[in-house]
This record gives C-alpha cells, structure tokens and sequence, in this order.
C-alpha cells in the first residue's frame, strides 16, 4: 500500500517542476534558476532563430515596449494568451499568426502568465514558428496568486488604450491597432472576417 505522504511528495515534486508564476506576484518558489534562465529580456527576441521547445525562450514584454514596436507598422495584433486554457481559442495559436501573415500584420502571441510546461506542450503541438512573449511580472506587481495574472492583463489594457472611443473589456484577449492607435480591444476572439472589416473602416 502505497503511503499518502509518499504521494503527497510525489505530487509536490510534479507542481514544483511545473513553474508555473502568476503576474502581480513574485511566486519564484516553484522555478529553478535553470527554468527563470528561460525568460529574456525583450530585447533579446531579435536573435530568435526558431522555437526548440527543451530550449525554449520566452520574451518579457510590458506596455512600453509594446508600444515602441507598434511604431512603423501598419496594423499590429496583440493576443494575451492563457497557455494552460484547453479551448480551441486557446489552443489554435497558428490561426491568428496565419491570418496576421496573409494581410501584413505584426502578430504578437503574448503569454498572461510564466508557465513554461504549457508553453512548450503548444507549441510542440502545433509547430508554432514565431517567438512567444510573457506580460513581464516586474512591471505589474499588483495581485494576489490567484487575481494577479487578471490585473496585470487589465493594467496593460489601460496603458495601451490610447483611444478614447473605446470601452476596454476585462477579458478582452485581442487588441488590434492601426499603427500606434489602438482600434479594436474585443472580448470575442478576433477571426479573419473582423480583421477585414476593421481594416476597412480604418484605411
């Protein structure tokens, strides 16, 4: 018979190799300094050269940076994503990167939270090519463990609206801008038919 503290070991020992830190926290506990080695500054998503998910690198973003790469671009789609979310939404990241593509669009996959293990499961799973950014934690310490990862996306929210005329949605994943303005910051997912009509209406 197989003793309840040895099981509780062996299920402590899974959750620490997890990593997994909501934003608005300094949750560190749970990631070795090999797995915080992992995430890099922004600047260094200049020398990616590819996604190998044993090695893979995550790029820390906050809203400054952001905008400094909004600067010259045409139309920019911002996806905070949730990696640990199990809905086709979620889990179809090369979507949105594809339709990015085909209409000219710089496409940044940003992740809401440091979860390294469901990071590189996606993108095992779907060969996604581009580099993948994290909302960077030092930026936004507000929160609890459990509501930290909402506030820090909501704060972001609110720093990247530069448009008066629209109503920023607490769960709103999807922001699109036309150069540096901010044009769309919608609670539903974002598809190819919308994209097209916010490019019309913004020409």
């Amino acid at each position: 018979m197989i003793r309840p503290k040895i099981i509780i070991t062996v299920l402590t020992s899974l959750f620490l190799s997890s990593c997994v830190m909501d934003l608005g926290t300094n949750m560190y506990k749970s990631c070795t300094k090999e797995q915080l080695s992992h995430y890099k500054p922004a600047k260094a998503s200049s020398e990616f050269k590819g996604n190998d998910t044993l090695n893979l690198n995550v790029y820390e973003l906050n809203s400054i940076e952001i905008k400094k790469r909004l600067v010259g671009q045409k139309y920019t789609w911002v996806h905070m994503w949730r990696p640990y979310c199990k809905a086709d939404y979620c889990e179809n990241i090369n979507y949105p990167k594809n339709v990015s593509a085909k209409r000219n669009i710089q496409y940044l996959l940003l992740s809401q939270v440091y979860d390294l293990a469901n990071i590189r499961k996606s993108l095992a799973r779907t060969a996604y090519d581009q580099p993948v950014y994290v909302i960077q934690n030092s930026s936004y310490k507000m929160g609890t463990k459990t509501n930290g990862k909402n506030k820090a996306a909501t704060q972001m929210r609110k720093e990247l609206n530069n448009n008066s005329k629209l109503t920023l949605s607490k769960w709103g994943d999807d922001l699109l801008f036309k150069d540096t303005l901010l044009i769309y910051a919608g609670e539903a997912a974002l598809d190819a038919n919308k994209i097209d009509s916010l490019i019309n209406i913004y020409k």
